[in-house]
């Protein structure tokens, strides 16, 4: 069984000082708290809970997302909570409360880009299966060539001034793409987009 606390110190003058700590027992109710999933949001503790077959997130002491089938990858993002919910074998986005992603055949997990919510959405015709990469509740297309826009590999992709760069290819070259247009076309290979002082930086070669 699981259980978290929360600790607090205390400490005297520095000439006669005395230090104790205090801790709070949090989540021993549950069969399971999926550690990685800890928050602070707005000054109060969120994380991830399975109970009895259930998954869902324990904000404030109250229970979010009771009413999927499964909540699982879930991430704080500025001061709130983004999920991956599924209900009904249907996967999508749950952030700040509201459902995203739901025009996709399916979801990948939320990440967070430099502040911004990014994930993958997969979209299905026929025999034909694409995925498309999403940004800021945009989505991200590159008409000229193959995108490599993924957000779990922070080395093809940044946020520069909340603007995404990724790389992406046409034919033999590989380039940066960045707020939509292509930069670094000049070289045979271009990668590793970052942000440095509030610019876009990224390798090149010839």
């Amino acid at each position: 069984q699981n259980l978290i606390t929360t600790s607090a110190t205390e400490s005297g003058p520095e000439e006669n000082s005395i230090s104790s700590t205090k801790f709070s027992k949090f989540g021993d109710e549950y069969d399971t708290i999926f550690l990685g999933t800890i928050f602070l949001v707005y000054g109060k503790l969120a994380y991830g809970v399975q109970d009895k077959g259930d998954s869902y997130i324990v904000y404030d002491g109250k229970q979010i997302g009771g009413e999927y089938d499964s909540v699982e990858s879930v991430l704080k993002i500025g001061e709130k909570l983004a999920f991956l919910a599924i209900k009904d074998r249907k996967s999508f986005i749950v952030y700040d409360g509201i459902e995203l992603g739901k025009e996709y055949y399916s979801v990948s997990e939320p990440v967070n880009i430099g502040g911004i919510l990014a994930y993958m959405g997969q979209k299905v015709s026929g025999d034909d299966v694409a995925w498309y990469g999403n940004y800021g509740g945009k989505e991200v297309t590159e008409e000229n060539g193959r995108f490599f826009f993924d957000p779990k590999d922070d080395v093809k992709t940044a946020s520069v001034n909340g603007k995404l760069a990724y790389v992406a290819q046409a034919d033999e070259t590989w380039y940066v793409v960045y707020d939509g247009v292509p930069v670094g076309k000049k070289y045979i290979r271009s990668s590793h987009p970052k942000s440095i002082g509030g610019k876009l930086a990224y390798s090149a070669s010839k």
